[in-house]
């Protein structure tokens, strides 16, 4: 099948095709690009992804969907496990929702780490900036006030054990891990 064969098949973002006596993973074809006036609406293939199975179908698919919007569910449901995650203490689940090119930005790390700029680059700097924040404070515990999402992007709103109000933004990858954090705490 051409090119143009597998672009038609996109009308539905979503297809799924069964391969030869159900012995091969399903596939997903993704991916559409707006009309415009002067263009009627054009299909763009994104990728072929295997599949095991229709729920893993409707999970990557949701997974795509990082790319367009974050969902008030989506947003929610991150924030939700990330919380759980820091008052567990269990670095591993926290880790979990970073991306390895994470960049953060927090003046918590420009006091603990005596970076001017603050800046933290790479999962393993920001592994070792997590693990000393933890040590450094035993008691550190979160309390979610409230979700903001946006385009590839979410702000979580919560107070610490101190009464410390802290907004994060976080910059999500296609897949929905956090590429990009902006710490900003009561002044």
């Amino acid at each position: 099948m051409g090119q143009d064969g597998i672009l038609q098949r996109v009308a539905n973002p979503l297809f799924l095709g069964a391969g030869v006596e159900d012995r091969t993973p399903l596939f997903l074809f993704v991916g559409q690009k707006p009309s415009t006036r002067r263009r009627p609406r054009q299909y763009l293939f994104v990728g072929i992804v295997p599949l095991y199975n229709r729920m893993n179908a409707l999970r990557i698919w949701t997974i795509f969907n990082w790319r367009t919007r974050v969902t008030g569910h989506d947003a929610w449901n991150l924030a939700n496990h990330w919380v759980a995650a820091w008052n567990a203490h269990d670095l591993e689940l926290i880790m979990t929702h970073y991306e390895d090119a994470i960049e953060l930005t927090s003046p918590v790390a420009a006091q603990l780490l005596g970076a001017p700029d603050g800046k933290v680059v790479g999962k393993a700097n920001v592994r070792a900036y997590f693990q000393r924040g933890l040590e450094a404070y035993p008691e550190l515990r979160f309390h979610l006030e409230d979700v903001l999402c946006g385009v590839n992007s979410v702000v979580l709103y919560y107070t610490n054990q101190k009464g410390t109000r802290t907004g994060e933004f976080m910059e999500l990858t296609a897949v929905g891990k956090v590429a990009r954090v902006v710490a900003h705490y009561s002044a």
